[in-house]
């Protein structure tokens, strides 16, 4: 079991509905970490424009929050231990405000990703990604149809180095829930002619590739198993795109693991491979910080990049 002092964070919005997964699986979570929940909902003022704020609405907005909170809380104690603590936070700013900042304190931030389409997720903006690019501690974003399944956790590697925060939780999860771990790594040709078919393949040169980035996996892994010695390990070395070998090895897992590679400053850091995976994965998906990268061969044939 992991223990940690700090709560898990669970953010809420619109009704109950909207985020009952999201209040399921941080019990879930905080229970195996033997912690509290905290329920934050940001209480956004109803104007920002200081000429047509109105007090009155605001502070009807921010009771109207409280009580979704206390809400959301009431259902957290039926899915907790008794005596666990579980705590309310609705600060006068946006969802995504709130819960960056609360993640400073946290050991995690679960959210419910509302399945809207592209024009709706542009014109509502995704509190789900702004949180995941920004916050301090790992993200896990969980939606309808999404639930996961009895398999193992996934987590992708790419051969720089970056995902070694992202192996360490995965490793971790995986040990607290007595599960396996696959590891994903998927890896394609540098030769712009290769990639566009004007090149034959070499059988040869694909095998080669092939074992060696399957020795690079084993390397970047090998620290984490050695510290999860009872955590059985599955090396996956898949040739193409990397969100689509991520979100591929992620059907019937409980859990698929990324890392975002740019800073945690605006929303659009999250990467794009993330925001696919939060996207389309058929599994809860964590987004944690990236790593500083390890150096790679100069000399190295092949490009393989995993967020």
């Amino acid at each position: 079991m992991i223990t940690l002092g700090r709560p898990v964070a669970v953010g809420i919005t619109g009704g109950p509905s909207d985020y009952a997964l999201a209040l399921e699986y941080a019990a879930a979570a905080a229970r195996r970490r033997g912690v509290g929940v905290r329920v934050v909902h940001g209480c956004e003022p109803f104007h920002r424009l200081p000429r047509l704020e109105d007090p009155e609405v605001d502070q009807r907005n921010l009771r109207q929050g409280h009580q979704q909170a206390r809400i959301a809380a009431r259902r957290l104690r039926d899915l907790l231990p008794a005596g666990r603590e579980v705590s309310v936070s609705t600060p006068p700013g946006s969802g995504p405000e709130a819960l960056v900042e609360e993640s400073a304190q946290a050991c995690l931030v679960v959210l419910q990703r509302r399945d809207l389409s592209a024009l709706g997720r542009i014109s509502a903006g995704s509190t789900t990604s702004a949180v995941a690019a920004q916050a301090a501690c790992p993200v896990v974003a969980v939606r309808p149809g999404a639930v996961g399944g009895a398999g193992g956790v996934v987590v992708g590697v790419d051969a720089a180095g970056h995902a070694g925060t992202a192996l360490a939780a995965a490793f971790a999860e995986a040990d607290a829930l007595h599960c396996g771990i696959v590891a994903v790594h998927a890896w394609q040709w540098q030769d712009t002619a290769f990639q566009l078919g004007y090149a034959p393949t070499d059988p040869d040169e694909i095998d080669q590739a092939e074992r060696t980035h399957r020795e690079r996996l084993a390397e970047l892994v090998a620290p984490y198993a050695d510290r999860h010695p009872t955590v059985p390990v599955e090396l996956s070395v898949v040739a193409g795109p990397v969100p689509s070998a991520l979100v591929g090895a992620a059907a019937g897992a409980r859990l698929l693991v990324v890392s975002r590679h740019k800073p945690a400053a605006k929303p659009r850091g999250l990467g794009s491979i993330a925001r696919r995976c939060l996207n389309e994965a058929p599994c809860p998906v964590m987004v944690v910080a990236g790593s500083r990268p390890t150096p790679r061969p100069i000399d190295d044939p092949v490009r393989a990049a995993v967020e």
